[in-house]
């Protein structure tokens, strides 16, 4: 493609190749790490969390959920009692919620690996608003932390 004049930009992958003009890609562990922290020091580093994740095998996922999952094992009252794949969409997001809400009914706080399975981690009670983020200045992940 590079060879016809047609710039290629690599976003959030890697390519075995040097053939693009741009690489733009971000720090996945250190992503889920901050967020991590953030859901630990809501919790007071105890609770049960569910996790809703993105899709099986995808790089962004797994680097995000390694660094959330880093830091809850440092709180030993920290306990992941649920995790599935939401494959970054609404419909599938609230389907694998509710069956994570209904298998933990008790849980003290949700982990949503991405801003569209923020909105459905309660299992589709709340209405998905894609402008909420611009809104509430939300920078980095949909974690919530349960009263």
């Amino acid at each position: 493609v590079m060879r016809k004049g047609i710039p290629v930009v690599i976003s959030k992958n890697t390519l075995d190749s040097d053939d693009f003009v741009q690489l733009a890609n971000d720090d996945g562990v250190g992503f889920g790490v901050h967020g991590g922290n953030w859901l630990v020091k809501q919790l007071n580093g105890k609770g049960k969390i569910i996790c809703l994740r993105g899709i099986p095998g995808y790089g962004v996922d797994i680097e995000r959920f390694e660094g959330a999952t880093r830091v809850f094992k440092e709180y030993p009252d920290i306990e992941i009692v649920g995790a599935e794949y939401g494959y970054w969409t609404v419909e599938k997001g609230k389907e694998v919620s509710k069956a994570l809400l209904a298998a933990n009914p008790k849980i003290d706080g949700r982990r949503a690996d991405g801003a569209r399975l923020g909105h459905v981690s309660d299992g589709g009670q709340t209405r998905y608003d894609p402008d909420c983020f611009r809104r509430r200045k939300w920078i980095l992940q949909a974690l919530e932390a349960i009263p």
